[in-house]
């Protein structure tokens, strides 16, 4: 059913939204600089990413970078430049022009294009548009292609591989989500269509395998410059590599820490999404036919927004793909239009209910803004322009953030020869200050894997570091998850290699020594971040690796076991046993009433530290493995063990060859 006032050509009003929106995309890049105003960790990644690309390091060879080349070259290379300069316009223009199909009126197509940009300029940004609106743009196209042609050509297929390929190669992480979109609607089309028989249909079976074959054909076509720019750059197998190193993000991030996801913006995408979901499920139920335009972009939209809340659950994106979130709002009106018109309410009724719908979103429902930041305009100085804008910043921040150019005097004026620093992964822009060249992985995230842990202490070895730089502010930088449970292995590397020098303001300035920070009460000097340290919350790591880890546990050899601590602590104090290598086992015999399970452990030397955790229920195991808690990144010999009074159940003691692979 279409709306009144429908139109046939348009051809006036694309023509204005992409010369409308060229002009922005024109001023943002080539004639203004965003000036930053703070040193926020989200504020300092590009930052050093800009200062990365203008000391010619490559991504996957000399640095991580995962959001593709074209944003990375965007303003060192004239042909990349210039896909930025119009992906702003293309991605607009595309929507608008796919908003007019769906509505087939321009009333209602302009309302829903223009809450969507003013959506985009509020909340999300022009950048974060750039990225993420490539995957909505392609979801929606697929859509449409898909729902006006029951079995879509060859030359179709492989206009969309080659298409996948080329977005692949120019921004990595957006070219995988265009290829996941694509199989769900290949696998999912005749179900749509049809019923779910089709699919074990055999002939229908060889067709989509042709299809698939036609798609990769196109799809390795658009990828080959790209190859050969890995292979020329000698950056094949740091590529790969990155592919891999997709798969540990789930397994190394928030988890087993519970996630941040209850805020405004998560809500809003959530019921969103929900009622969506509902509004799908009724209609399969009520066996109406859902091949319409709508219910194609609805499924696509909803297939991507489960896709990117996957990623926002390990590094929260919420706030960034909210205009997805809204779009799928616009769509969803669509069909409540539909309702409106059969029950006979009057079309100028349903247009104001539209905008106050469009406006309560956009005004009062408290959704954040994605970036708080101000634009500095300059007269356009080419593709170089990035220089003067990464100067400017250094300099606009330094004077208002002194703190910064405080703790880089320090360093200076104690280092007699090198002046090499390293960040601890959460203030990248020190690089920049002192001109030198990051690790590959400059950030916590990314850094957490341990074969990323491993490549920053090869930076810290084979650079002669000499002095670190640790933010007491963010030892939590993400998610709640502490430094100790995400960077275990970098962590007791600089805790037992530097010690503290100096405190400037918020920053530790650790300085190379023998013995680290156990050497003459060094912690002494920050008491916080001894308490930090040493009183250690776990939080659900003991519980999960005695789920998933009890195999490895049964290949480790016992040397005690007792349901009573005092038992424990007398073998303690009959024998020397050292921390190393050394794993505790609790199983409650009963559960335990408190949320918390705490456990005190002294050492010979007086040491003491706290461990608390999420009790293990009834006869599951807890498993601590002592050397990955930071009093024990030195080697010590365990005097007593002192455990919650609520506890009740057997303790075990065990020596693990293998620490890594627990914990």
């Amino acid at each position: 059913m279409k709306l009144p006032l429908t139109i046939k050509k348009f051809n006036l009003d694309t023509v204005l939204v992409f010369v409308l929106t060229l002009a922005i995309s024109i001023k943002d890049f080539l004639f203004s600089c965003v000036s930053f105003s703070q040193f926020s960790f989200d504020y300092q990644i590009p930052l050093s990413w800009y200062f990365a690309a203008s000391k010619n390091l490559l991504p996957y060879r000399d640095i991580y970078y995962p959001y593709g080349i074209m944003f990375y070259f965007r303003d060192h290379n004239i042909v990349l430049s210039l896909f930025y300069l119009i992906l702003m316009p293309v991605l607009f223009t595309g929507i608008f022009i796919l908003f007019m199909k769906l509505w087939g009126n321009r009333v209602f197509a302009y309302i829903s294009f223009i809450s969507l940009f003013i959506f985009i300029a509020k909340f999300s940004g022009w950048e974060n548009f750039n990225r993420y609106g490539i995957i909505l743009l392609l979801t929606l196209i697929f859509s449409f292609i898909f729902a006006k042609k029951e079995c879509v050509g060859k030359k179709m297929i492989f206009t969309m591989g080659f298409i996948t390929g080329v977005i692949f190669s120019l921004v990595n992480d957006q070219g995988i989500y265009v290829l996941a979109v694509f199989i769900l609607f290949l696998a999912t089309d005749s179900l749509i269509r049809h019923s779910i028989s089709k699919l074990f249909n055999l002939g229908y079976c060889f067709l989509l395998v042709r299809q698939m074959l036609v798609f990769f054909i196109g799809l390795v076509l658009g990828i080959s410059p790209y190859v050969y720019f890995l292979i020329a750059n000698k950056a094949v197998l740091g590529f790969i590599n990155y592919l891999k190193s997709l798969l540990d993000f789930s397994l190394y991030a928030k988890t087993p820490f519970i996630p941040f996801s209850m805020t405004s913006d998560n809500i809003f995408t959530f019921l969103i999404l929900s009622s969506t979901i509902l509004l799908l499920v009724i209609k399969l139920a009520s066996f109406r036919k859902i091949s319409s335009l709508a219910s194609y972009m609805e499924i696509g939209i909803v297939f991507v927004i489960l896709l990117l809340e996957q990623k926002s659950f390990i590094r929260s994106i919420s706030t960034q793909i909210t205009f997805i979130s809204f779009l799928l709002f616009l769509i969803l009106f669509y069909e409540i239009c539909l309702v409106l018109i059969r029950c006979e309410i009057k079309y100028y009724k349903i247009v104001i209910y539209y905008i106050l719908l469009c406006l309560v979103i956009l005004f009062a429902l408290s959704l954040h803004p994605m970036s708080f930041y101000t634009e500095i305009n300059y007269a356009y100085k080419g593709i170089s322009i990035d220089k003067e804008c990464l100067k400017t910043n250094l300099v606009f921040l330094s004077s208002k953030d002194e703190k910064y150019i405080l703790a880089k005097e320090t360093i200076r004026k104690d280092a007699r020869s090198s002046t090499k620093i390293f960040d601890y992964l959460s203030d990248p822009i020190f690089y920049p200050l002192f001109n030198q060249n990051p690790p590959f992985y400059f950030t916590i995230f990314e850094a957490t894997p341990e074969y990323a842990q491993n490549r920053n202490i090869e930076y810290i070895k084979k650079n002669k570091i000499n002095y670190v730089i640790y933010n007491t502010d963010v030892v939590r930088l993400q998610d709640g998850v502490p430094d100790y449970a995400r960077q275990n292995k970098l962590f007791k590397f600089i805790l037992n290699n530097f010690s503290v020098y100096d405190k400037v303001d918020n920053f530790i300035i650790f300085k190379r020594t023998a013995n680290g920070v156990w050497e003459n009460d060094n912690l002494d000097k920050i008491p916080s971040f001894r308490q930090y340290i040493l009183n250690v919350n776990l939080e659900s790591i003991p519980k999960s690796e005695g789920i998933y880890k009890s195999k490895t546990i049964n290949k480790l050899k016992q040397i005690a076991s007792s349901n009573s601590i005092n038992e424990i602590n007398n073998f303690f104090t009959k024998n020397n046993i050292s921390s190393d290598d050394k794993i505790l086992v609790l199983t409650p015999d009963s559960n335990i009433s408190t949320k918390k399970t705490e456990i005190i452990i002294t050492t010979n030397d007086l040491e003491t530290t706290a461990i608390i955790f999420n009790k293990c229920d009834a006869n599951d195991q807890c498993i601590i493995n002592l050397s990955n808690v930071p009093l024990f990144y030195k080697n010590r010999t365990i005097k007593k063990i002192e455990i919650d009074k609520n506890f009740s159940g057997n303790i075990k003691i065990l020596n693990g060859n293998s620490p890594n692979s627990l914990w």
